[in-house]
């Protein structure tokens, strides 16, 4: 998880595990479109990061900085079908990461996803939701 992290927070482009089985996947509606599905947060770092990005059960994206950037955003279809398929599949989970306090650029990093399935989200597709996020979050900074 660590590992993750620290990938993200570089900018690195981690590699992804292939599923070892497919799974089924329920066939559970989604939400209204206003519901938040995914937030995802990081403060802190020695670049003084402090990052948003929300997810809408409708395809918005809100990705706002405390520097002054905000954007809106409405995901492409393969977006959507990504963020879909995960939240009929996975089962919502927290996490939140922060470095000890004792650390000068410490850094703390927050998710909420709010999924509709049952199965666990493995570290594989942690990764891979945080690569989508960070895609998300790279916009903001793009000319």
């Amino acid at each position: 998880m660590l590992f993750a992290v620290v990938l993200f927070l570089m900018g690195c482009q981690p590699m992804f595990a292939s599923p070892s089985s497919p799974v089924v996947v329920q066939n559970t509606p989604l939400p209204a479109s206003s519901e938040v599905i995914f937030t995802f947060s990081r403060q802190g770092g020695i670049a003084g990061f402090c990052d948003e990005v929300i997810l809408y059960a409708d395809g918005r994206a809100v990705i706002s900085s405390c520097r002054g950037k905000h954007m809106e955003k409405k995901l492409s279809p393969q977006e959507f079908q990504q963020m879909s398929d995960w939240m009929k599949r996975f089962a919502p989970f927290e996490f939140t990461y922060s470095d000890p306090q004792a650390v000068a650029d410490g850094m703390s990093i927050s998710w909420n996803f709010r999924g509709r399935g049952t199965h666990p989200v493995d570290a594989a597709t942690q990764e891979q939701m945080q690569e989508f996020l960070s895609g998300l979050m790279r916009a903001l900074y793009q000319p």
